[in-house]
C-alpha cells in the first residue's frame, strides 16, 4: 500500500527537479583568415556536450549533394505563382501571428540569463584612415547587439567589448564568446504555449499546396 504513495510522490518530486533545473548553453566562436570555428555547448547537472556547428553544417550540406535531383514539374510556375498568391493574401494575419509569437517569446526571454558576454575584434585594411572608420562601424554594431540582449534579456554580467584597430596590415579576426542559462521549466512553458498557439493558428503557417509545390 505504501508503494501507492511513494511512486507517485517521486515521480512528482522528479518532475519537480527537472522544472526548476538551470540549463546553460554556451557559444563559442572564433574568426580568422586561416580558421573558423563555431562551438555549442549545453550543459545541465554534471551532463556536458558541445556541437561542432560548422562540421553539422557541412555534413547536412554534403548529404543534400548526394540526393537525387527532383525531375521538373510541367505546372511549377504555375504552383509557384499560386502558392506566392495564396501567402500574399495571408500576410496581415502573418504579421499579427508574428507579433503575438514575438510577445511569448519575449516573456521567455525576460527569464533568461546572460552570464557572459565576451566579443573582441582586431581589424586593419591597410590605410589608416579607413581602418579608423570601420572600427567605428563596428563599435556601433557591437553596441546595437549589445542594447538588444540587455532589452530581452537579464545581463548579469557587464559586457566585455574590445574593437582593436590595426593601422600597420590587413587583418580580421573576431572572438565571441556567449554564455546564458535558464530553467528547464521555464523553457517547456515557452514551447507549450508556442505549440498550443501555432497549432490554433495553423491555418496561417500551413499552406495546403506546399506539398504539391514540394512534389
Amino acid at each position: 500500500m505504501q508503494w501507492l504513495i511513494i511512486i507517485p510522490a517521486f515521480f512528482i518530486l522528479l518532475c519537480f527537479i527537472i522544472f526548476i533545473t538551470k540549463l546553460s548553453i554556451i557559444i563559442m566562436a572564433c574568426y580568422t583568415p586561416g580558421e573558423q570555428r563555431v562551438f555549442v555547448q549545453v550543459r545541465i547537472w554534471f551532463i556536458h556536450y558541445t556541437f561542432n556547428v560548422l562540421e553539422m553544417l557541412e555534413k547536412k550540406k554534403q548529404k543534400k549533394e548526394t540526393k537525387k535531383e527532383p525531375v521538373p514539374d510541367e505546372n511549377e510556375e504555375e504552383k509557384q505563382t499560386r502558392f506566392f498568391s495564396e501567402w500574399l493574401e495571408k500576410l496581415p494575419e502573418l504579421i499579427k501571428s508574428m507579433g503575438d509569437i514575438h510577445t511569448i517569446s519575449k516573456d521567455f526571454l525576460r527569464k533568461v540569463k546572460v552570464k557572459k558576454f565576451l566579443w573582441r575584434s582586431h581589424l586593419g585594411t591597410g590605410d589608416a584612415a579607413s581602418t579608423g572608420i570601420l572600427a567605428g562601424y563596428v563599435w556601433s554594431v557591437k553596441g546595437m547587439v549589445t542594447g538588444l540582449i540587455s532589452h530581452y534579456m537579464k545581463l548579469v554580467k557587464t559586457p566585455e567589448l574590445d574593437v582593436v584597430p590595426v593601422f600597420q596590415g590587413k587583418i580580421t579576426t573576431t572572438e565571441l564568446e556567449c554564455m546564458i542559462s535558464f530553467r528547464v521549466g521555464q523553457a517547456l512553458l515557452a514551447g507549450l504555449k508556442l505549440f498550443r498557439y501555432i497549432r490554433k493558428h495553423r491555418a496561417v503557417f500551413v499552406d495546403e499546396g506546399a506539398t504539391d509545390i514540394r512534389g
